[in-house]
C-alpha cells in the first residue's frame, strides 16, 4: 500500500526498507523507523496536565470564591503567589490563582474560577514536582469544605 501525507511542508513517504518511512522537510530527508514514529506520536497525544474539578453551585460569586480560596489555601498549607485572569478570550471574567508551598521551592498549583460557565478547577501539570501532585487533592478537598460552609 502506498500512502503519502503532506502536513505543513513535511512529506511522509514509504521507503523501500520495511518498517521505515521517509520524512522530507526543507530539502532534507530523514528516515524514521515505525517504532520511533510510534513513540513520537504517543508523546504528541499525551496530555501535559490534568484537571481536578471543584464542585460549585450557580450561587457562587467571585467575591465569595475569593474568601473561600484564601481560607482553603491556609488550610492546605499553601500561599497564593499570583491572582489574575485565565485565557481572557476562552474564559472571560475568570479568576486564576497560583498556589505555592514555599517561595524558593519549584512547582505550583493553578486554580481557575469562571462564573459564566459555573466552573472551578485546579490544573496540575504532569512535570510538576511530587508535592504538587500530592497537595492538589488536599487543596480541592479544602476548597469543597469551605464551599460547603457558604
Amino acid at each position: 500500500m502506498l500512502m503519502l501525507v503532506i502536513v505543513a511542508d513535511v512529506r511522509f513517504e514509504p521507503t523501500r526498507r520495511r518498517n521505515q518511512i521517509a520524512l522530507t522537510h526543507n530539502q532534507s530527508i530523514y528516515r524514521l523507523g515505525f517504532e520511533t514514529l510510534s513513540r513520537a506520536w504517543k508523546m504528541v497525544k499525551e496530555k501535559k496536565s490534568y484537571d481536578l474539578v471543584v464542585s460549585i453551585t450557580e450561587e457562587a460569586t467571585k467575591e465569595k470564591i475569593m474568601g473561600v480560596v484564601e481560607r482553603a489555601a491556609v488550610a492546605a498549607g499553601l500561599y497564593i503567589s499570583h491572582i489574575g485572569g485565565y485565557s481572557r478570550v476562552k474564559y472571560p471574567n475568570s479568576v486564576h490563582w497560583h498556589f505555592k508551598r514555599d517561595k524558593k521551592e519549584p512547582g505550583l498549583i493553578d486554580a481557575t474560577f469562571w462564573k459564566e460557565g459555573t466552573k472551578f478547577w485546579l490544573i496540575v501539570r504532569n512535570n510538576e514536582p511530587q508535592w504538587v501532585h500530592d497537595t492538589a487533592p488536599l487543596l480541592r478537598k479544602a476548597l469543597e469544605g469551605e464551599l460547603a460552609e457558604l
